[in-house]
């Protein structure tokens, strides 16, 4: 009778493990977290900035999404985006005159520099 309930206790806790965001299958590759919330500068340029918010208010996860505003140098121009993230995956869009899709791809867990490409050339965004 006992044992029967540690298998049932153990059973329970397991499968609880499996719906808490960070407690990965054994074997499986665990993805990377992160929170796009926040401001975040072009590397070597203060002044071009993205304020992000994400859906979870700012609870690093593996996957989300999330909406902000680019401002180019001097407030010359503020733009509307939206992007996610998922299996260690950032894209986002900026709505500019010709929207710009920008993408990078990150290995550790809440990195502050995100490295991206897009047509219209490579951004490196660092967390304020």
């Amino acid at each position: 009778m006992i044992m029967n309930g540690r298998k049932a206790l153990l059973g329970m806790l397991l499968g609880a493990a499996l719906l808490v965001p960070g407690c990965e299958h054994p074997g499986s590759n665990p993805q990377p977290l992160l929170t796009m919330a926040g401001t975040w500068h072009e590397q070597g340029n203060d002044q071009h900035t993205f304020l992000f918010a994400d859906d979870a208010g700012s609870i690093v996860r593996s996957a989300g999404e999330f909406e902000g505003t680019e401002t180019l140098p001097g407030g010359t121009a503020q733009y509307q985006l939206e992007g996610s993230w998922n299996d260690g995956t950032v894209t986002f869009t900026v709505q500019r005159p010709q929207p710009v899709t920008y993408s990078a791809e990150f290995t550790g867990n809440s990195p502050q520099t995100l490295v991206f490409s897009s047509s219209a050339g490579a951004l490196t965004l660092v967390r304020n």
